[in-house]
């Protein structure tokens, strides 16, 4: 079965319903409606049973002949990331530390955390990261900002090498846990 995705740029797709049960995702430049005719060399990936709740990261992957993108999925259910919480992807080559509102948070180059709620309600926090040069031993800033907190979403960080002298940081907020307003 062939389900067309949208995929922007530095945000999520929609939310795509998946069947119960162990399947198998593959991703092709055009749609395939018989799972015999599926390209060989395509991105694919299997998804255990185990896991109800995921994220598909798209990257480049220019060895792939067939369609040049590697699927990466992350398992986001309750047991591994709550609602409130952040799961952080470094992707630099440093490592990093935050202060996040009432959190703590420390992750190692190319390595992945969570980090626990700011606070305990919806709210302004102040989030203050730093990084530490290649070989070096001191923490050096980054930035430090106010940020929304948001009590109902799970939360995805990222921290990138873009070729200049500090790392950048995006976070996407995921709503779909948010309960609907009733003082309307």
């Amino acid at each position: 079965m062939s389900h067309k995705v949208l995929l922007p740029s530095l945000n999520f797709s929609q939310v795509i319903e998946l069947p119960l049960g162990k399947i198998t995702i593959g991703m092709t430049s055009e749609a395939v409606n018989d799972p015999e005719a599926f390209p060989e060399g395509a991105p694919t990936v299997t998804i255990p049973a185990s896991q109800n709740d995921l994220y598909f990261f798209i990257f480049s992957d220019p060895k792939n002949k067939v369609l040049p993108i590697r699927i990466q999925p992350v398992n986001i259910d309750n047991e591994i990331l709550k609602i409130g919480e952040t799961m952080w992807f470094n992707f630099s080559e440093r490592d990093l530390a935050a202060k996040l509102g009432k959190a703590k948070m420390a992750i190692k180059a190319k390595k992945r955390a969570i980090s626990k709620p700011p606070l305990t309600k919806s709210g302004y926090y102040l989030a203050q990261f730093v990084y530490k040069e290649d070989g070096g031993s001191q923490y050096l800033p980054i930035m430090k900002k106010s940020w929304w907190f948001d009590e109902y979403s799970k939360n995805i960080g990222f921290i990138i090498d873009t070729g200049a002298r500090m790392p950048k940081i995006y976070t996407f907020r995921d709503r779909r846990w948010a309960k609907p307003k009733t003082d309307l």
